[in-house]
């Protein structure tokens, strides 16, 4: 009788105050150790209870808020928006020139947003791809594929001054969990001085 009482006293032992600590601040990582069989249920399922309550927290805050984020998806921006790949897109100084004329010049092309933006494409793309990765805030993974472009919309963000902001949804962010998630991004570009004003991004897919 008297063995039995110390085997149940040993598996109802009260964790230290350092595992306490840990289940706290990293319950996905230091709940685990509560699963040793000298801890009872009700520590088990306390530690437990906490990770999960976490984790709600988190992914409800990083699906309904975002302190890096202050864009809407495209189709819902009030801004228009337009597709590389649409089949109607002005892509080339032929088809300028057909609008305009003969006298077509890089004024004229300024005006045409299809024009402007697939005219700076290349360098915007250079310099906007610096950029997105920094709204990481832990690892970050690019998803276009070969023949696919990081940046498949754009509308004007300041069309007296020329300046476009591309938009694209090739990216991957990492949480505090490991977790993965798809992100859109915006960034602001200036293609007289080839400069990049402002990035942003939100969850989400195009």
């Amino acid at each position: 009788m008297e063995s039995r009482q110390e085997q149940n006293n040993k598996t109802t032992i009260s964790p230290s105050i350092l595992l306490i600590i840990g289940i706290f601040f990293l319950p996905y990582i230091f709940s685990w150790f509560t699963l040793n069989e000298k801890y009872s249920s009700l520590t088990k399922l306390l530690s437990f209870s906490w990770t999960f309550i976490l984790l709600v927290i988190f992914f409800s805050f990083n699906q309904d808020s975002n302190p890096n984020s202050t864009i809407n998806k495209p189709d819902a921006m009030n801004t228009p928006v337009n597709n590389k790949n649409q089949s109607n897109k002005i892509n080339s100084n032929s088809s300028i020139k057909n609008k305009y004329g003969n006298q077509a010049t890089e004024k004229n092309c300024k005006i045409d947003l299809t024009c402007w933006a697939e005219k700076n494409d290349i360098e915007a793309t250079v310099q906007c791809q610096k950029y997105v990765p920094k709204l990481a805030k832990y690892d970050y993974e690019w998803t276009d594929g070969m023949f696919e472009v990081k940046f498949s919309h754009y509308k004007w963000k300041n069309k007296r001054n020329g300046v476009i902001t591309y938009i694209g949804d090739k990216i991957k962010f990492q949480n505090g969990f490991g977790a993965w998630q798809n992100y859109i991004y915006e960034c602001d570009f200036n293609p007289h001085t080839k400069q990049v004003l402002d990035v942003r991004g939100q969850p989400g897919r195009i």
